[in-house]
């Protein structure tokens, strides 16, 4: 069965057979390359804002607590609750963190940050309840963390003047200023080990594409050969036979000859056209 298979349509059946191999293998790989960069690349944007979104945050409640104790003006309070209470960007960027699967040193960073924010919170609450503490304000009205902070005895007794006084203290110290440096420099120590690990993926993956682009040009070029054997095969077994066979056809020669090299199908067509020429020529023996 396989003998009455020619060796061009096989030839021609591998290259076809390359040919889907290189479009599926080598360009979806390198699709799936090119993906990769995306996801990393979007990655890389994502985390960016995260430890921007918890340094954005953490500075939104100072700025919005010290001008409640400056200006008194309780939309500043309500302000800052409602980032606490309802908004939540905070806890917002821990649960993103944990739902990308981040690395854990990294998502340690954005936890510690937001960690040392809840405690400069106490610090914000005390000012916040020593100036409702001046006005008089109900505990009922008071957020429930500010109503369930104790006030030590020594904050009791201070004269309203003196609880505004170390309200606004309190809230502009060297103590507070190093307290805001706990929650910035693990977000920029986050940056910087990010910034390096994706870095590090990206250079690694951009190797993979640069290989699959190699891959692809030796593969293309060697299509390109085999395709180009596979013509000349054509024109050896096909287009010169042919040429061949029409001339001595022309020539009107007694037995037409062609390449022994020639496909199977021009070596029938001779073998019936010489067999014909020969039924022509015998003597009919029934005259």
């Amino acid at each position: 069965m396989f003998r009455k298979i020619d060796h061009l349509t096989i030839y021609a059946l591998v290259l076809t057979i390359l040919s889907f191999l290189f479009i599926f293998y080598f360009h979806g790989s390198k699709a799936n390359s090119l993906e990769e960069e995306r996801r990393i690349l979007d990655q890389k944007v994502e985390a960016k804002e995260l430890g921007y979104t918890l340094a954005m945050a953490s500075d939104y409640l100072t700025a919005e607590v010290r001008k409640f104790t400056i200006t008194l003006n309780p939309i500043h309070l309500r302000n800052y609750w409602r980032e606490v209470n309802v908004v939540k960007r905070r806890e917002s960027v821990i649960k993103r963190m944990e739902h990308l699967k981040a690395p854990k040193e990294e998502f340690e960073l954005l936890n510690q940050a937001k960690n040392n924010s809840d405690a400069l919170v106490n610090t914000e609450i005390l000012a916040q309840r020593l100036i409702l503490e001046v006005y008089d304000v109900p505990e009922a009205q008071m957020e429930p963390q500010i109503r369930d902070y104790q006030l030590t005895q020594e904050d009791k007794e201070l004269n309203p003047n003196q609880k505004v006084n170390k309200a606004r203290e309190i809230l502009y110290n060297a103590q507070y200023d190093g307290d805001k440096e706990l929650i910035m420099a693990p977000i920029r120590k986050f940056q910087r080990s990010m910034e390096d690990r994706i870095n590090a993926e990206m250079e690694t993956t951009r190797e993979r594409t640069d290989r699959f682009n190699m891959l692809s040009s030796f593969w293309m070029f060697l299509l390109t050969f085999l395709i180009f054997i596979f013509v000349y095969n054509v024109i050896q077994r096909i287009g010169t036979p042919l040429k061949d066979m029409e001339a001595q056809l022309k020539d009107n020669v007694r037995k037409v000859e062609v390449s022994k090299n020639s496909v199977a199908a021009i070596t029938n067509i001779t073998a019936m056209i010489n067999k014909r020429r020969e039924d022509q020529e015998a003597p009919d023996v029934t005259a």
